[in-house]
């Protein structure tokens, strides 16, 4: 079926192609002190203070060292930096049992589910397994449904940035693709920046830190864009975060 692989074919190559000229034109690295280099982000939404700024970060997988909960850990990081309070759901914490409605919700999946309503913004990181996300990651999200009588349900209003993390790129910006398919569905805003690793070339250490500058500083432009939509959304307020009465 020709027309189907060339379809498949050109949406990769543009996704690839927008992802390059993405991370060509992300400035170069900073003198400092050996941290994530200061970006163009810091300055335009990184200096928001304290405000009443809640980060929910969900992802990684159960595997010990898991790279993509490194990576969220460091966009969290960086969020942190700008002024923002952060919660993260990772590995056992969204390893639930398989959603359907009208499911006895877990204790621990309540909590989680009570942090994703009142968070401004979202991350979430996805490992790719056979290109696409992995099911624990998509059943968490699958319990996101609670929300859906809430004044704002499921993912409305809030910025979520996405990060995909495989061995290859392909996989990875499969993986990519899938997760804002699903953000779009449950009617969040994905940042313009999505951030794609491959866990082949590069590695993150048990702090969540990596020498690959690029990725570095991708995950800085993101962080600085969830923070800008959020305050830019009206943050510090609660009231928008209650389930409808």
């Amino acid at each position: 079926m020709p027309e189907k692989t060339d379809t498949f074919l050109g949406t990769y190559l543009v996704l690839v192609a927008s992802d390059v000229l993405a991370r060509s034109r992300l400035p170069g690295p900073s003198p400092g002190d050996g941290g994530p280099p200061v970006t163009a982000a810091d300055n335009t939404a990184g200096r928001i203070g304290r405000v009443n700024m809640q980060i929910v970060g969900i992802g990684g997988s159960v595997d010990t060292g898991s790279q993509s909960e490194a990576a969220l850990r460091a966009v969290l990081t960086a969020v942190q930096r700008r002024g923002a309070q952060v919660r993260a759901f990772t590995g056992p914490a969204i390893d639930l049992p398989p959603y359907f409605t009208g499911a006895d919700i877990p204790s621990r999946a309540r909590d989680y589910i009570e942090a994703v309503r009142s968070a401004d913004a979202v991350v979430i990181s996805s490992p790719g397994y056979h290109g696409s996300i992995s099911g624990v990651l998509k059943n968490a999200l699958d319990y996101l449904e609670e929300l859906r009588s809430d004044n704002r349900p499921y993912l409305d209003g809030r910025a979520v940035g996405l990060v995909a993390v495989a061995r290859g790129w392909q996989a990875s910006v499969n993986t990519l693709a899938g997760l804002r398919q699903v953000v779009h569905a449950l009617r969040g805003w994905p940042t313009p920046y999505g951030v794609t690793v491959n866990s082949g070339v590069t590695r993150f250490d048990e702090n969540n830190r990596t020498t690959d500058q690029r990725s570095n500083e991708s995950l800085e432009l993101m962080a600085g864009q969830m923070v800008d939509f959020a305050s830019k959304m009206g943050t510090g307020t609660q009231s928008h975060h209650r389930p409808a009465q």
